[in-house]
């Protein structure tokens, strides 16, 4: 009921009724240059609920209490209203032919630039500075305003591209003046998105994880960059291109992995293979240095396919062709930090110590040498190594050592990056089965520290939920919501709400469709449980 109801209302909000002056558009740009508070949202949603009737849309059976139910929720009102708002900024810019209370076309261009521009700048190291001043809200606040922004970019560039040709998606707005100027313009337009727009809005989407995005900058990125690396004007010199490119695909390929979309995983690699290095053939050798890269793509494809054994191997096969000396840093740290990754989602402690043993053996040979791998990822991997054997004290020990080498309280949550909140929650929730805290010969204070951990693993996989929009795929919000109903199950344990007994009590999984790694650590609780379980029975 609820997805008919959300497809009826996207295509309702397409349509539009065009109800902003210059004080609804100023307001609401202020509100995506500035991060939504609660008195934008309340009057977003007064506005919205003002020239719009829900009771209109064929809901397909909806019951009038349905109705009622969304009209007082405010997590789903508010993506819809801010959504809608949007859409009427977009529709103001055409109406008006780019003339805003910024001033003329141009003057409009810099202003929309400078928003984008800001909001990139904030990357990962800025969230962290700001995080230890103002705390993790301020984070959720950031990451919320680089949504809002990213979906603004893409409404308003759909109806720029609608007026040029016209969407079947969205319904004609301009009339006949307006698409003779905007097709008179439409080569400014392109080239203010392709040279000025495209790189921030792909780094603010890369900062707040936002996959689809990623994705569609991404390849608009790439191309550009592929043109111009390729033409006569910059020949092949520009290593700063080459580097941006390079970096361009990871991130497009990380995207798709995570969406476990093989196909279009598959549809890159061949892309690289037809259209990348083709320059090079019949040049002399001093352009070998410039050769883009991209063997690094099929392990991905198998990682998403689920088959973490291979993949590991053809990340192995790469580090042991190269001179790590060499080898771009970047991806060097990121396929050595892969392979730790698929053993852990394998539980397969011996070749993992395999890794981390040659790992060490290269740079001790090479003390110039950093392969990227954190001391602290290898103490995690040898605490969850210690469970298989019930070793608590041992597990325990591997914690305290691999806190040591955070150098931050708790577990060092790392809120700026959406991804790695899921691993955080993921090594806090085994250092709750290390503290052992269901043991009757355990004290109170382990019990209170476990459920503070387990507070602070909540919040850690809230945050993303509560910034996600509308249109992300599930392959995303689901483990989030999987592991907030693994901790929320884990504390009415602890309280005693609910008896002893496995999270999941039956059911096959399959690493094509699951997240290996996140399913690994449900099952490790689930067995913990299970072991008291058997114990009171």
């Amino acid at each position: 009921l609820f997805v008919n109801w959300e497809n009826g209302l996207l295509k309702y909000l397409q349509e539009g009724v065009q109800s902003f002056d210059r004080y609804q558009f100023s307001r609401v740009m202020n509100t995506i240059s500035g991060g939504c508070t609660k008195s934008d949202i309340d009057w977003m949603i007064n506005y919205f609920f003002s020239n719009n009737s829900i009771e209109s849309l064929d809901l397909k059976g909806a019951s009038v209490n349905f109705i009622k139910y969304l009209k007082n929720n405010i997590r789903i009102l508010k993506p819809i209203s801010l959504l809608w708002s949007i859409l009427e900024c977009s529709r103001y810019f055409i109406k008006n032919r780019l003339h805003t209370p910024y001033g003329r076309p141009e003057q409009t261009f810099e202003a929309i630039q400078r928003l984008v521009v800001n909001v990139s700048s904030f990357g990962e190291a800025a969230l962290r500075e700001s995080e230890q001043e103002k705390g993790s809200d301020y984070i959720h606040f950031r990451q919320e305003r680089g949504r809002t922004m990213l979906l603004f970019i893409d409404n308003f560039e759909k109806q720029i591209y609608n007026a040029f040709d016209g969407s079947v998606n969205l319904s004609p707005l301009a009339l006949t003046p307006n698409i003779h100027f905007f097709r008179g313009n439409r080569r400014s337009c392109e080239d203010w998105f392709s040279q000025r727009v495209r790189q921030p809005a792909f780094l603010s989407s890369v900062v707040v994880n936002s996959v689809q995005d990623i994705i569609r900058h991404g390849m608009e990125r790439r191309d550009y960059l592929v043109k111009i690396l390729y033409s006569s004007s910059t020949r092949i010199s520009d290593q700063d291109i080459k580097v941006e490119l390079e970096k361009t695909i990871l991130y497009i390929a990380q995207a798709f992995r995570d969406l476990r979309n093989s196909d279009a995983l598959n549809g890159l690699y061949i892309w690289c293979k037809q259209n990348l290095n083709q320059h090079l053939q019949g040049l002399e050798n001093k352009y070998t240095d410039i050769v883009i890269e991209y063997d690094w793509i099929m392990p991905i494809i198998y990682q998403s396919y689920g088959q973490y054994e291979n993949a590991a191997g053809l990340y192995r096969n790469i580090i042991n062709d190269i001179n790590p000396s060499n080898y771009p840093v970047d991806r060097l740290q990121f396929i050595c930090s892969e392979i730790l990754n698929c053993y852990i989602s394998l539980n397969d402690w011996e070749n993992g110590n395999d890794w981390i043993d040659y790992l060490d053996s290269i740079e001790d040979q090479d003390s110039t040498i950093n392969m990227g791998i954190k001391k602290d990822n290898i103490y995690y991997m040898k605490a969850l190594m210690c469970y298989e054997d019930r070793n608590y004290t041992a597990m325990r020990k591997n914690f305290e050592t691999m806190k040591t080498f955070r150098g931050d309280n708790e577990l060092n949550t790392d809120w700026c990056n959406p991804k790695n909140r899921l691993i955080r929650c993921e090594e806090n929730l085994s250092f709750v089965i290390a503290n052992d805290p269901l043991s009757k010969s355990i004290g109170k204070n382990i019990k209170n520290e476990a459920m503070d951990i387990l507070d602070m693993c909540e919040k850690l996989v809230q945050v993303p939920l509560l910034v996600s929009g509308i249109s992300d795929d599930l392959q995303i919000t689901y483990p989030y919501i999987i592991s907030l109903q693994n901790i929320r199950t884990l504390k009415d344990t602890l309280d005693g709400k609910q008896p002893l007994g496995p999270i999941i009590r039956s059911g096959r999984l399959n690493p094509f469709f699951h997240n290996c790694r996140l399913w690994n650590n449900i099952l490790r609780i689930n067995s913990y449980l299970e072991d008291y379980d058997n114990k009171d029975n």
